[in-house]
């Protein structure tokens, strides 16, 4: 099995086992928290990011507070513990039959959910009971600070 993901950017077939399965899980969000649990000084700092459930109900979860300074300044930039989540198997599998049954390698799948995130494309949920509460506002940059501002 060590092989199917030696090349994280590689294509992987659709259909795996569960234990290759779990690994791909693991490995999407080990790339995930490579990239963004450095503070990068944005409005959103990154403090978990954690799998919850099994195929083909995984979530992905992303603990997060707003960085103290921004809090209050837009609509939705409350302080406090807030929390996203995302089904990772929505995104890793493309029924598309150009997709041939595979899929993107760990790393590229890891790169559109932190894409997603950075988009505020992702639902709000209670970060206790990961119940939907709605949509995360939609005031950019969220992770990154732009010079000069």
């Amino acid at each position: 099995m060590a092989d199917l993901f030696e090349d994280p950017t590689a294509l992987v077939p659709q259909k795996l086992d569960e234990t290759a399965s779990r690994r791909y899980e693991e490995l999407t969000v080990e790339s995930l928290r490579h990239a963004m649990l450095p503070d990068r000084g944005g409005l959103v700092v990154v403090d978990a990011i954690e799998l919850v459930g099994s195929r083909p109900d995984t979530l992905v979860v992303f603990r997060y507070h707003h960085r103290d300074k921004y809090v209050g300044r837009a609509p939705g930039l409350d302080a406090g513990p807030r929390a996203e989540v995302m089904s990772l198997w929505d995104y890793a599998i493309d029924d598309d039959p150009w997709s041939r049954g595979m899929m993107d390698g760990p790393a590229v799948l890891a790169a559109a959910i932190g894409s997603a995130f950075e988009a505020a494309e992702l639902t709000l949920v209670d970060p206790n009971t990961l119940h939907p509460i709605g949509s995360p506002p939609k005031v950019f940059p969220r992770l990154y600070v732009i010079p000069g501002k």
